[in-house]
């Protein structure tokens, strides 16, 4: 009976671990490079409607973490200055940052912002590349091991090993390099 039980157990532990949230942070300056306390930042999903707004801290900082995966309509406001939005899409376990300098105007007026971020986090160096089920289920992988999902991401070799016999299937390293392209 335990050993019935006990995959089981196993396999809820995997199932728990998987992540499906993003995060966003980011800098309010103003013209002059000075940092901006209190402005109200509010992101708002465009497919569910979800809302969550925080206020940035006495350093001009913002952090919204835990957000759930999806494409965002994010406003920037602070009474004296000009409402600032953007657009932003977060994939599973993205670490998006998203400065903003405020312009001083009208409480009235709204500037657009249209830009496209690389997907090299400024934070911590990581590069991210999301691979959506359609690619994955389209892939051949050998001995269903993941790493042969590597191959599809630009910039991306798999180094592996191969033993006496020649099998390189059983003597994978696991290991990979990554060129980045400034």
């Amino acid at each position: 009976m335990r050993s019935v039980i006990i995959p089981f157990l196993l396999a809820a532990g995997i199932a728990t671990a998987q992540v499906n949230t993003a995060s966003l942070t980011g800098l309010i300056t103003d013209s002059t490079n000075a940092t901006v306390a209190q402005v109200k930042i509010k992101v708002q999903s465009t497919g569910t409607g979800y809302t969550r707004t925080v206020e940035t801290d006495p350093s001009g900082y913002y952090s919204l973490q835990e957000l759930p995966i999806g494409s965002y309509r994010v406003t920037v406001s602070r009474q004296g200055f000009a409402t600032l939005g953007e657009n932003v899409t977060l994939n599973t376990a993205e670490k998006v940052r998203r400065d903003f300098v405020l312009r001083v105007g009208a409480t009235e007026e709204t500037v657009e912002v249209t830009a496209t971020a690389p997907s090299l986090s400024p934070d911590d160096a990581s590069i991210g590349t999301v691979m959506g089920s359609d690619v994955i289920e389209k892939t051949p992988l050998f001995l269903r091991n993941w790493d042969d999902l590597l191959r599809v991401v630009p910039g991306v070799q798999i180094s592996r090993f191969t033993q006496q016999s020649g099998a390189t299937s059983a003597g994978r390293a696991g290991d990979f390099n990554v060129r980045v392209i400034g």
